[in-house]
């Protein structure tokens, strides 16, 4: 978990976007506190400015949470990877997979669609000094 700790900065050239382009600016923030993992994500987009902040422990275990069409976080280390699921009502409606090599993180993301599908994130950020 150490090698995702730390402050990372989207590089958008590098980053898709199934629905749209990427954001104007977006920031990761990883660290880990008294075994749970902490995540917080801000980007600006369309001119507007979003901060969204979760934490969870990486043994697979559902944290309740209050966002709006999620109701829990799970967390786990999958080989290289660490890998997060946003539940409502026990399903799956967002999956995060981050791997770190060297100074990159590349997040693949699925989000659940209202008409049923996933629509498909893929960003790379650099670790920020």
């Amino acid at each position: 978990m150490t090698r995702f700790a730390g402050s990372w900065q989207l590089v958008p050239e590098l980053s898709h976007y199934d629905q749209g382009g990427p954001p104007e600016f977006g920031r990761y923030l990883i660290s880990t506190d008294a075994g749970m993992h902490k995540f917080r994500v801000i980007w600006r987009k369309d001119g507007r400015d979003f901060d969204i902040a979760f934490a969870a422990a990486s043994d697979g275990s559902v944290t309740p949470c209050d966002f709006p069409g999620v109701d829990g976080f799970r967390l786990r280390q999958e080989d290289d990877a660490l890998v997060s699921e946003a539940l409502l009502e026990g399903q799956i409606v967002a999956r995060a997979l981050r791997r770190v090599s060297g100074d990159l993180m590349s997040v693949q993301q699925l989000n659940a669609t209202p008409e049923g599908s996933w629509a498909r994130i893929f960003q790379v950020y650099r670790r920020s000094v």
